[in-house]
């Protein structure tokens, strides 16, 4: 028999289980997860998903760059994650 796994001890763990510090369930359980897809899938119930999402128009607007100008190309490259870029033009 393998012996038992060990953790680091932290506020989440106590060296053998993990928990929440505080004391609060999870929001849903894996049974919600059952009973959305039979809904979505069995029943064929809709999402009812809204016509129109509002837009912050200030947030299309691209940076500025460290230096304070505009990137001599024109082109700003913003890394999103690990293999995600985000391209913009001030054009």
């Amino acid at each position: 028999m393998a012996p038992p796994l060990r953790f680091p001890v932290s506020n989440h763990s106590d060296g053998q289980r993990f928990f929440n510090p505080s004391g609060q369930r999870p929001a849903a359980a894996f049974s919600a997860l059952i009973k959305w897809g039979y809904q979505r899938l069995v029943l064929r119930q809709k999402i009812n998903w809204p016509k129109a999402i509002r837009q912050n128009r200030e947030a299309l607007v691209p940076p500025p760059s460290l230096s304070g100008e505009d990137p001599p190309s024109g082109w700003l490259a913003e890394k999103l994650g690990d293999a995600l870029w985000h391209l913009s033009t001030n054009r």
